[in-house]
């Protein structure tokens, strides 16, 4: 098989693969460059013993700590399948002349709408509401929901206004939510739609 870019000669290693098995997307993908990632649900210094010798690491939510990024010696890649970097030793990863990448789009509108169902949620109180209906404290839980108010009229303040921040404003605004919103002087030409507060 024709590979787009063939990087089959690699070894690469993908963990979490328990708790976040490989989805359809990332299968295509690896299939799409000729890679056929070793998945392991190893954690913390048992990771060498799958990762020692790789060329890349894959990992969704394990740390790696200095003495794994140490014990990797032929790594040359740490590439998170996700936002942050926070769990890889940065340091290390340096010193050892290892790149970490990472997807600072992942679940971006994901997040938006889980924010979303949770402000909806506080907004009519739900779940002190469940509460009260489940121990069956019916008037109790009529009580409980008032004063309700309007989400028109109410404000929506989001601390930062980034990749994350974007989505939870457009859904705030279809939801008819006022918001103010402070971007930071250097807001990217590529995101005209942050608006500027004084």
């Amino acid at each position: 098989m024709k590979y787009e870019n063939d990087l089959s000669k690699f070894r690469i290693v993908r963990l979490n693969s328990d708790m976040f098995p490989v989805s359809e997307f990332e299968k295509q993908s690896y299939d799409r460059f000729g890679l056929n990632p070793v998945l392991s649900s190893a954690a913390g210094d048992r990771i060498l013993d799958v990762a020692s010798d790789c060329d890349a690491i894959l990992i969704v939510s394990e740390a790696l700590t200095d003495h794994v990024i140490d014990g990797l010696g032929k790594c040359r890649v740490i590439s998170r399948i996700g936002a942050g970097t926070d769990k890889i030793n940065r340091l290390a990863a340096t010193r050892n002349g290892i790149v970490i990448t990472n997807v600072p789009d992942f679940c971006v509108e994901e997040q938006a709408d889980h924010t979303m169902a949770l402000l909806l949620a506080v907004a009519r109180k739900l779940p002190q509401m469940q509460c009260a209906m489940r121990t069956g404290k019916w008037n109790e839980a009529r009580t409980i929901c008032r004063p309700l108010r309007r989400l028109n009229t109410q404000t929506l303040g989001l601390i930062g206004f980034g990749l994350s921040g974007a989505p939870k404003s457009t859904l705030g605004r279809h939801l008819g939510v006022q918001k103010p919103s402070r971007a930071r002087p250097c807001v990217s030409p590529k995101q005209p739609w942050v608006p500027k507060i004084a």
